[in-house]
């Protein structure tokens, strides 16, 4: 037997599709009596309202674009993904993602996505957009909300883990433990324009509120062979090295933890070692981490998102969340003669 479909129910009933799927969505502009007739017609035909046939209607694509500078296989960007899809799919929203991990796939994003009117909010994260970019955001026309993005003018609403609170709160817990040497190992990135690196910017300025020494500031990529070993080893070379070690994220820090180790320093006896994150392999591992709640983050920016879609104007524009200290095995005491 055909499947039904709403032209088959339109013409049953005597009106237009349009009215048909308003009808059966319970929209406005139709009559209740014309309503009532609608639904026992699709009822009598045994008719199942279609997701497309109702969007034609609404001028809804129910989808939320994600534009994310973040690895798709990141812990950041899969909790973040994960919240939310806790929110998105009971409301009937399905998620379109779209990743900038290089200038080639930015330039490609961002020369399609005002052409593509095919999602009906955005939700940016991980980097800050150009000016052009903002005004290709704007030019959009739907709603925008940033997750750790610094400085988006464009976004309706934003939300973000306090960088510097969070790497100020690492700094100050190692120092209270006696250290007073540190190094700072953070992502390798050459691409320009991401925005600010606000962790870094925190420890440099912790550095020197806490008159404590930097021993040297390090880049490394944990998925690039021999990137990490270089930069542990060039630590552990230095004249006079340090007690104890900031990773940007637990990946950096997970990453030093295995080359630490392979070079034979005891943690914490020898080294203390923070990352940033909180991920569940950095607790599982007993890393000392900053952690940030990302899967909860994904929860609010869909509620902000489907909040804007609904006329709802947002009680505060911008949202800082304060990072959380879990101290691990990996940080303690100084060395005595260090």
């Amino acid at each position: 037997m055909p499947k039904v479909t709403i032209k088959d129910v339109a013409r049953e009933s005597g009106v237009s599709t349009y009215t048909v799927s308003r009808a059966l969505r319970g929209l406005d502009h139709v009559s209740e009596a014309t309503r009532a007739h609608v639904i026992a017609t699709a009822q009598r035909l045994n008719y199942v309202i279609s997701r497309s046939a109702s969007d034609l209607a609404t001028g809804s694509t129910h989808r939320i674009a994600v534009l994310m500078r973040e690895k798709i296989s990141g812990w950041f960007a899969g909790e973040l993904l994960d919240g939310l899809y806790d929110v998105l799919e009971s409301e009937g929203y399905n998620l379109l993602i779209y990743r900038a991990g290089n200038l080639h796939e930015r330039s490609s994003v961002f020369s399609t996505l005002p052409t593509d009117h095919n999602a009906d909010a955005l939700i940016v994260t991980g980097f800050s957009p150009s000016t052009t970019e903002q005004e290709m955001l704007t030019r959009l026309g739907i709603p925008i909300v940033a997750v750790n993005s610094s400085d988006i003018d464009s976004a309706d609403f934003s939300l973000a883990i306090d960088d510097v609170q969070g790497e100020t709160l690492a700094i100050r817990y190692l120092a209270s433990l006696g250290h007073r040497r540190f190094c700072y190992l953070g992502r390798l990135d050459p691409l320009p324009t991401w925005g600010r690196e606000l962790r870094l910017e925190a420890y440099q300025q912790a550095m020197k509120d806490l008159n404590l020494t930097d021993c040297g500031i390090f880049q490394a990529d944990p998925d690039l062979q021999g990137s990490t070993a270089t930069a542990i080893a060039s630590m552990l070379a230095a004249p006079t090295p340090p007690t104890a070690i900031c990773a940007w994220a637990d990946s950096h820090a997970l990453a030093a933890l295995s080359e630490l180790q392979r070079n034979g320093v005891r943690l914490p006896e020898r080294m203390s070692l923070i990352g940033f994150d909180g991920s569940s392999v950095a607790k599982n591992l007993g890393l000392t981490t900053i952690s940030q709640p990302a899967r909860e983050m994904g929860r609010k920016a869909a509620r902000a998102a489907l909040d804007l879609l609904n006329g709802e104007t947002p009680a505060e524009r911008k949202l800082v969340i304060p990072a959380q200290l879990t101290p691990g095995t990996t940080t303690g005491p100084a060395p005595k003669h260090a």
